[in-house]
């Protein structure tokens, strides 16, 4: 390597690195918030150490983020945005300590060219501090590995330790494959000999007494979601789907590149000047166990980012198999496939950020109703003749599910609302934050004429359950008063809005 070569590398990453958080931050101040986003803005505003579904560190960097900048869609996404910039830095770190600084800036490009991790930031969930957290610990880790009495590299994995607890349940799998990697590695095992990396581990393990203490104290609400309740723990065929999922996901030649990079490092692990079989077993044991685990966890919710923090770690260690196989022609078609991956990527979060755009993906057969429909929501109830008295709480709002509850809360500028016991907010483990917060609505309760309004989800026909649902929502509600029908992406979903009037008056339903 010449010094030439570590520039050109350096610079193309800095011009990479600088593209897409440009293109973050303009998506981020227009992308619509996913329902998920939404709900960890409604955490943010009641702090708390833990939730029924995560820890408190996503709903802080929320409750952070609106403070300094305003409750705004950038005003959420900005602390997200800052970490996903870092951890691409990190990556060019760990890649550092493996080869030389050309390596490691390629490292970096190749890492920014998966269209998951390019976008990693532009969405305020919890899979951002994670990652950044399971990074630092490898990060930290190496370094221990490599100077086991050094304070400032124990302390750098110490911090990963802890920012994981507090990130997300799932960083467990990471400890988990991270003690099995270090326990198969002679040189690490020679750093536990040591008492700094011991002292940072106990602050890992006290960072997960929040958790344990909210989950003793509210019946294991976190704990039955996130490892019983979530998951069906029975073998489906439906694992399979994993494989052309995250072949497309990291895009097909860098999918293969990327597994002969694992088996690379495999094969050359017991090579004493650099940490490869370290590597190895980190990257692979992550996406092996996240394999198998496919065939026996939750099919209702996405999982297809989960594996992301494996296919970074060899990211890695890419450029130095492409250095040995010494094929550029085959680093640059891969390139140029994950290139056209992500700027497909792009354009489509581009779509998502526009009503035009949502409606004609909607059209092709593309659903995203997860980012739409709440801020017409807002715009319908702010035009309603009786507004006054519903911003003020004198005329009580409900609605249908926790997802419209909690965009409702931050489009409206957290009014008084409730949500009905919907199933969607079990599924998801809401529902018992919900009723801590007391925030969950009884339609059977008494109430004056004119004073409860009733906002939810319609996608018509092509609701499954709507007729039954619709039978209990009457049943609880006695009488329905259809106010209002708002279709939303061209038809795709609708947004209903009732007025809960007497029994004797009936229960009128949108057209189905």
């Amino acid at each position: 390597m010449n010094r030439f070569d570590s520039q050109r590398s350096r610079n193309r990453f800095v011009g990479l690195w600088a593209l897409l958080l440009l293109a973050k931050v303009a998506l981020a101040a227009t992308l619509p918030l996913f329902v998920d986003e939404a709900f960890y803005w409604w955490e943010g505003q009641h702090l708390a150490w833990a939730y029924s579904d995560l820890p408190g560190l996503t709903a802080w960097l929320a409750a952070l983020g609106v403070s300094v900048a305003g409750s705004s869609e950038l005003g959420l996404r900005w602390p997200f945005l800052l970490i996903g910039a870092a951890t691409s830095l990190i990556v060019v770190r760990i890649a550092a300590r493996l080869g030389n600084r050309s390596q490691a800036w390629r490292a970096g490009c190749w890492a920014l060219l998966l269209p998951l991790f390019a976008s990693l930031g532009l969405l305020a969930v919890p899979d951002v501090p994670l990652l950044f957290a399971t990074l630092l610990c490898v990060d930290g880790w190496l370094g221990v590995r490599e100077s086991p009495r050094s304070r400032l590299r124990a302390c750098c994995f110490g911090l990963g330790l802890v920012l994981g607890a507090f990130a997300h349940y799932r960083f467990g799998l990471a400890l988990l494959v991270g003690a099995v990697a270090i326990l198969s590695d002679a040189r690490s095992r020679q750093a536990l000999r040591h008492p700094p990396p011991w002292l940072v581990a106990a602050f890992g393990v006290l960072a997960w007494l929040p958790i344990v203490w909210f989950n003793l104290e509210n019946a294991e609400a976190g704990w039955r979601f996130q490892l019983i309740e979530r998951h069906p723990w029975v073998f489906h065929a439906d694992g399979w789907w994993q494989l052309p999922v995250q072949v497309l996901l990291v895009t097909p030649l860098l999918f293969v590149l990327l597994l002969a990079t694992l088996r690379w490092l495999w094969r050359r692990r017991a090579e004493p000047s650099r940490p490869l079989g370290f590597l190895a077993l980190c990257a692979g044991l992550l996406l092996l166990g996240l394999f198998v685990l496919g065939f026996f966890a939750d099919r209702e919710r996405v999982s297809f980012h989960w594996p992301l923090p494996g296919w970074v770690l060899l990211c890695t260690a890419l450029p130095l198999w492409l250095d040995v196989v010494a094929r550029p022609w085959l680093a640059r078609a891969s390139a140029s496939v994950a290139a056209a991956g992500l700027l497909l990527a792009f354009a489509m979060l581009g779509l998502t950020a526009s009503t035009g755009g949502r409606a004609w993906l909607a059209s092709h057969g593309v659903a995203l109703n997860g980012f739409s429909g709440w801020r017409e929501a807002a715009s319908m109830l702010r035009a309603q003749h009786d507004w006054p008295e519903l911003a003020s709480g004198e005329i009580e709002l409900l609605t249908g599910d926790f997802k419209l509850g909690a965009q409702m809360a931050f489009a409206l500028g957290k009014p008084p609302l409730r949500v009905l016991d919907h199933p969607l907010n079990r599924r998801h483990g809401r529902a018992q934050q919900l009723r801590l917060w007391d925030l969950e609505a009884d339609l059977s309760t008494p109430f004056k004429p004119g004073s409860r309004l009733l906002l939810l989800r319609d996608d018509g026909a092509s609701w499954r359950g709507r007729e039954a649902y619709y039978a209990w929502l009457c049943a609880e509600a006695g009488g329905l008063r259809l106010r209002q029908l708002l279709p939303v992406d061209g038809g795709n979903q609708r947004l209903v809005l009732f007025e809960q009037v007497p029994p004797e008056q009936g229960c009128q339903l949108p057209p189905g």
